[in-house]
């Protein structure tokens, strides 16, 4: 029997390989889908990568821990909202006056846990040394304040210290993530302090919160 001259061994269906060797319809279907596997698989990577790039690029490393990008966060008008929560509550809220390198970026109320309605009032900035702090004022008792802005911490919690500002008393307590959460009373009002600002920022807020005039 004569050998065939096309390349093909006599009885071979399939078509040849660059290597010559014949390649089935099978063999051809599955590098077919490898081959789109691979593409979507890499479309995917690029997605995770590109969401994670946009996450990190809000933040900053320092030191201390990831601080916030101020651009990378909202813009809120702090005087107005305060404005426009004090007409919904039925105490005083006083609104700080802060250099304009403080950036608010979140403003909104709740209503305090087992509290039968009374409400909590805050508001977030973005501080100069790009860290976060919340200012936020209740009718409600100060554990139950504690309790809904410090996150994790029970309602048995006690202070583990105090702070003097001005002429007045702030009692320390534990918050999250090695936080401190500064609480007092002003005219049967709760006013609190906290975030991952360190110290001297917290007192920079609470000044300035114990010093406004209440509206």
């Amino acid at each position: 029997m004569s050998e065939r001259t096309d390349g093909h061994r006599a009885g071979g269906s399939g078509e040849a390989g660059e290597d010559g060797v014949p390649v089935d319809e099978s063999t051809r279907k599955r590098l077919g889908h490898g081959a789109r596997d691979m593409v979507w698989s890499l479309a995917v990577l690029l997605a995770i990568v590109g969401v994670l790039t946009w996450i990190l690029g809000s933040c900053q490393l320092s030191p201390g821990g990831p601080s916030v990008d101020p651009d990378a966060v909202p813009d809120v008008d702090a005087d107005r909202e305060l404005a426009r929560m004090a007409r919904r509550v039925d105490f005083p809220l006083r609104t700080p006056e802060l250099d304009e390198a403080w950036q608010a970026t979140s403003a909104n109320m709740s209503t305090a846990s087992g509290q039968g309605g009374d409400r909590i009032v805050r508001v977030g900035w973005v501080t100069p040394e790009g860290e976060y702090a919340r200012l936020a004022q209740s009718s409600a008792a100060a554990s139950f304040v504690v309790t809904d802005e410090a996150e994790g911490v029970s309602q048995e919690v006690e202070p583990e210290g105090s702070v003097d500002i001005g002429s007045r008393e702030w009692a320390v307590y534990p918050a999250r993530e090695q936080e401190e959460a500064w609480v007092t009373s002003i005219d049967g009002v709760r006013v609190m302090v906290t975030g991952s600002a360190g110290e001297q920022e917290l007192r920079t807020l609470a000044e300035a919160a114990q010093v406004a005039d209440p509206s």
